[in-house]
């Protein structure tokens, strides 16, 4: 049996919602140290929490080895400085039809091309075993052919 699929929405009171950020701020942090160890990887994590009247926001950011944030900071916007289009593009419904529409049209084309394939095939497996006296035989016919066509 598994777990009932939970119903997400914007808890009504801000206490409420402070108590749930606190619970599973806990739980992220744990995810993220075990994902660090198990698999070896840099990781850090920057969260804001939601904010309170008369409190002041203290954000959440964490990491195996403190100094090591800066560095993967850097190192994140040195990797994305040369690929401007995920940098600019931001995805949206609009982005969503063009790509879909852009991948059934790549699918269409391939699928044609395949069909064409298979309905014109540009060689016979049989004309492999010709010997060179029959492939220059078939070399006039195919000549004649294409000069009557011609006219």
């Amino acid at each position: 049996m598994g777990r009932a699929k939970l119903h997400l929405e914007l808890l009504s009171t801000k206490k409420r919602r402070r108590k749930t950020y606190e619970i599973r701020r806990k739980g992220l942090k744990k995810k993220a140290e075990e994902l660090s160890t198990l698999c070896r990887v840099d990781l850090c994590m920057i969260v804001h929490p939601p904010p309170l009247k008369n409190e002041e926001i203290e954000q959440l950011v964490w990491s195996n080895d403190p100094g090591q944030v800066a560095n993967l900071i850097e190192s994140h916007k040195l990797s994305r400085l040369g690929d401007e289009y995920s940098m600019s593009r931001t995805y949206n419904f609009s982005t969503f039809y063009e790509d879909q529409t852009r991948k059934i049209k790549e699918d269409i084309e391939k699928l044609r091309k395949k069909n064409r394939e298979a309905k014109y095939p540009n060689w016979d497996e049989r004309f492999n075993h010709f010997s060179l006296e029959e492939l220059k035989i078939l070399t006039d016919v195919l000549t004649e052919n294409i000069n009557a066509a011609k006219g």
